[in-house]
């Protein structure tokens, strides 16, 4: 909603431009240059809402609607939260999570520490016990593991 609420914000200095309004098939909504940020502003996106699709793919992706069908729902005295999808319903989210028991995660030092699966060499052994020698296990000499 934080997204929705901010794009709502920035669509009332859009500018749109209607094809076939009669069939309610395609805007072309104009952004305006941001003079703080040369590199963003100044495009054209094409709108059309009864597939669902708008150029800059955020409506297709999110499944919300985008800044630039929020601008066309203003200028057509539309309500935006018609074009959400369903699945940021509540009775959906119940729906996927509702069954699913949720336990808490716990602290840090008690979470199950990954096995090392690595041969250990001479390197090791001189680093966690430099005083002793190193026994063969398999042929009983010093100076080397098995």
């Amino acid at each position: 909603m934080d997204m929705f609420n901010h794009w709502l914000k920035k669509a009332r200095r859009h500018i749109v431009v209607e094809f076939e309004r009669e069939n309610d098939v395609v805007y072309e909504v104009e952004t305006p240059m941001n003079p703080m940020t040369p590199t963003k502003g100044n495009h054209k996106h094409t709108v059309e809402l009864r597939l669902g699709k708008c150029t800059c793919n955020k409506f297709q992706q999110r499944k919300m609607p985008c800044l630039h069908v929020i601008v066309v729902c203003m200028h057509m005295n539309l309500d935006p939260f018609q074009y959400f999808d369903s699945v940021w319903e509540l009775e959906s989210n119940i729906a996927i999570y509702g069954s699913q028991p949720f336990y808490p995660v716990g602290d840090r030092p008690y979470w199950p520490q990954p096995q090392v699966k690595r041969f250990r060499n001479e390197m090791d052994w001189v680093k966690s016990q430099p005083s002793k020698t190193q026994t063969c296990a398999l042929c009983g000499q010093q100076g080397h593991n098995r």
